[in-house]
């Protein structure tokens, strides 16, 4: 390449480091992924002998690099074959590329993904380094998507993977800066694995990993740098550049080219990096729509705040996009968000509309044929047996009501439905409008029938409680008991309903409440049921599970292990109910201290589920979460966290973005982050989740304060304190409020509280952190070992703290 001394200038380091990336742009822009191309200069490299590295017998030669060469092996003691990874020694070989081939091997050592290589060993032989991983039989990503036509929605699915295990890494603080698709290797079965982590920056690293990355250094794989590599500025290197090389991985992925030329002089691509438009993928592939090209474009963006901010946001995008929800990328265009809800709900709004234009018509001509019964009753037995017909229907039809409205819940839902079906997973405006409209019909048409009413209210109530609509749920289940009741005090229909009702409330946090319909369900069930029935079974398990929330292990125990015995015997070994009892015997166990118990107990119900109902079920989430406590107890914080990770991602992909049960999870994954000493990354998933427990429970939930109390200790532990008191402030307003509204404290106490909360808040008359002594009482009240009282004096300490001199 002819030199332009007045350019080189400029940039010294940048222009030689991206030099060196010339050859390859020359070959990505050919063909790709040329393991040839790649290779530096001279770098010769003999095979090693076969019995150079302990336990593994040499195969052949992979890939030759510039940092090493990669062999394929046979692993002698599992007969398995492995990739060798080994580094170049000689003159080629220098400081900065020892540190980077020891920083991929401390990278992949922290990586636990499935779609992330795994490291299985490291070592020295014959004087050169060496590590042990995973070997994909695969080939790269480029040759795959070139081996056949693939559809767009295909496309997206296999990327979404590969951004979660991106996101995955960053998460862990990792970000690869070399993502590219000779780095992506598809294994035979389809899945992804991400490899070479060689160049990766490691967001705990201390100086020595800063200098080898020093400003004006190139880093990176030129075709799909960023422009902030392109620039050499590392201090702007951060997830955010992994998501603009995922842009352009996506974007070669759908059309076959890069979105700027990559081939010329260095300066000029780096120029058109830094500068050039992408060229829209649409004129490239006719099929590619409006809402994949904004997509695209959005990794694109020259400016990093412009992009998606995480590798999980764009993942998540993708995923909405193959559900045909609205993407985020289009957000703020309110027809496209109009547009697309209707679409995607078309055919559960024509559902809708036509089963309430049914129930409607069912209810005029069931109350025809039944005034025309009466008036022949009497007198003509064959009109009699006609209104006995017609009863009959009204009750089928009924019954096909509810089926549709049932099919709602996505905890009904075992797998996720084909293209253009609803998956329920969202409570939005448009399902919020479904079911509020259907109970004002229900209340017009069928008033004068209270038994097909009280079963549209059952079955409303029970989509709201799927959707984590607590309030709306516990509304129309009690309707529905109000109306079943007069049905008799002694019915199976009224036993359902007040288990739906318990469980709802459960869900509330009201388990004072929750607790006597529970009760009164059961006792109800076996009267009627006797002892052996399925429904006696799930009511066992019920409050089994409401007495282990309100911290009664030793009462629940035999309540569990009673209906897993029966449901054992009733429905066999293998069944998703017997998973549900499994997973409330686990958390039960875990109450009473026993953890390698609960452990075992949880993971056989976790993969019960997996197996009954899929992997992706949120009744798994659900088994997994309480698993990870099992595992943090035990002190294995690190597989908890894989785990944890897991959780949240079943229950944004099946539960939506604004469910509660996504709340929990984010705050148990923000107290792992704050007690590992990474209180920057705990603060968002905290924030994340009390937004959640406001909008879906409210702001003066207990849940709420729960938040509220860990985002304190963030802001605290970030030396942050001004933000962390009105944090604490308000977290102790809310708890407060909790505590004197507990129907076990006497009034007056409760009124006391209700007084001196706010004076103590005032904070100007305490000293020395102990509130409690400038009201009389509250002390005495705060040392009786209660949920309510415990937690009103953690957030008398955590604020006492903050505002501490020096704290």
């Amino acid at each position: 390449m002819p030199k332009d001394p007045t350019r080189s200038a400029v940039h010294p380091a940048l222009i030689a480091a991206a030099r060196r990336q010339h050859e390859a742009a020359q070959a990505a822009a050919g063909g790709l992924s040329d393991p040839a191309a790649l290779s530096s200069p001279g770098a010769a490299f003999a095979l090693p002998p076969p019995d150079s590295f302990a336990g593994h017998q040499i195969l052949r030669e992979i890939h030759r690099g510039g940092q090493g060469v990669v062999f394929q092996a046979l692993q002698k003691s599992t007969n398995r074959k492995v990739a060798i990874k080994v580094m170049r020694e000689g003159p080629f070989a220098g400081a900065a590329d020892r540190a980077r081939f020891e920083r991929e091997v401390q990278v992949l050592g922290q990586l636990k993904h499935p779609n992330i290589v795994t490291i299985h060993d490291t070592g020295t032989a014959a004087g050169c380094h060496y590590f042990v991983m995973d070997y994909v039989s695969g080939p790269p990503l480029d040759v795959y998507m070139a081996s056949g036509t693939r559809s767009i929605e295909e496309t997206l699915r296999l990327f979404a993977k590969i951004c979660e295990a991106i996101n995955a890494a960053h998460l862990r603080g990792i970000i690869h800066r070399d993502l590219k698709p000779g780095n992506i290797r598809i294994h035979s079965d389809g899945e992804p694995h991400i490899l070479d982590f060689g160049l990766a920056k490691v967001a705990t690293a201390g100086p020595e990993a800063a200098s080898m990355t020093a400003t004006g250094q190139f880093v990176g794989s030129l075709p799909w740098a960023s422009p902030e590599q392109a620039k050499g500025v590392s201090g702007e290197v951060d997830v955010r550049t992994d998501v603009y090389s995922l842009g352009v991985v996506l974007y070669q992925m759908l059309t076959g080219k890069f979105p700027y030329e990559v081939v010329g002089s260095m300066r000029d691509v780096i120029d058109r990096i830094v500068n050039a438009d992408p060229v829209r993928p649409r004129s490239i592939r006719r099929e590619i729509d409006d809402e994949v090209e904004t997509i695209v474009l959005k990794c694109l963006q020259k400016e990093r705040e412009r992009r998606y901010q995480t590798a999980g946001e764009l993942a998540r995008d993708i995923e909405r996009y193959v559900r045909h929800d609205p993407i985020e990328a289009k957000r703020d265009s309110t027809w496209y968000v109009f547009r697309k809800t209707v679409r995607r709900y078309r055919v559960a709004l024509t559902i809708v509309a036509l089963v309430l234009f049914s129930i409607g018509n069912t209810a005029v001509l069931f109350c025809w044929r039944y005034a025309e019964a009466r008036t022949h009753l009497a007198v003509v037995g064959e009109e009699r047996d006609r209104a006995m017909v017609e009863g009959e229907k009204a009750r089928r039809i009924q019954a096909f009501l509810q089926s549709m409205f049932a099919s709602i819940d996505p905890e009904n839902v075992a797998s996720p439905p084909p293209a253009g079906q609803q998956t329920g997973a969202n409570a939005d405006v448009t399902i919020r409008f479904v079911l509020d409209d259907a109970v004002r019909r229900v209340d017009e048409e069928l008033g004068d029938l209270p038994e097909a009413a009280a079963a549209i209210y059952d079955t409303v109530g029970r989509t709201y409680h799927g959707l984590g609509l607590y309030p709306e749920a516990e509304a129309q289940l009690r309707k529905a008991i109000d109306l079943r009741r007069g049905l008799g005090p002694e019915h199976s229909d009224v036993a359902a309903s007040l288990a739906r009702l318990a469980f709802a409330l459960h869900d509330k946090r009201e388990l004072a409440a929750a607790e006597p319909l529970a009760r009164e369900a059961l006792a109800m069930r076996i009267r009627l049921l006797g002892e052996s029935h399925a429904d006696v079974a799930a009511s066992l398990s019920q409050l089994a599970y409401l007495l282990l929330d309100e911290g009664r292990p030793h009462e629940a125990e035999p309540l569990v292990r009673r209906a897993l015995a029966l449901r054992r015997e009733l429905l066999g070994d293998e069944h998703e109910d017997v998973a549900a009892s499994l997973g409330i015997l686990g958390y039960c166990l875990i109450g009473l201290g026993d953890y390698p118990a609960a452990e075992a107990t949880l993971r056989e119900a976790a993969d019960m589920v997996a197996r009954t109902q899929g992997a992706d079920h949120p009744a798994r989430a659900s088994r997994l979460t309480h698993l990870i406590a099992a595992l943090v107890a035990q002190g294995r914080r690190d597989e908890a966290e894989q785990y944890l990770v897991e959780a949240i991602g079943i229950r944004r992909r099946r539960l939506g973005d604004q469910h509660p049960a996504l709340a929990w999870n984010l705050l148990c994954w923000a107290r792992m982050r704050l007690e590992r000493g990474d209180a920057a990354a705990a603060e968002a998933p905290c924030r994340e989740a009390l937004e959640i427990q406001r909008a879906r429970r409210g702001p003066m939930h207990p849940d709420a304060a729960d938040c509220l109390y860990t985002l304190g200790q963030v802001l605290a532990a970030q030396a942050r304190h001004v933000e962390a008191e009105a944090v604490l402030r308000e977290c102790l307003e809310v708890r407060g409020a909790a505590l004197a509204a507990e129907d076990w404290l006497p009034p007056e106490l409760g009124a006391g509280i209700a007084l001196c909360l706010p004076h103590y808040l005032a904070g100007d008359e305490v000293t020395g952190g102990r509130p409690a002594q400038d009201c009389a009482g509250l002390e005495a009240i705060l040392l009786i070992d209660h949920e309510r009282t415990w937690g009103v004096r953690a957030a008398i300490e955590a604020l006492a703290a903050v505002r501490a001199p020096g704290g």
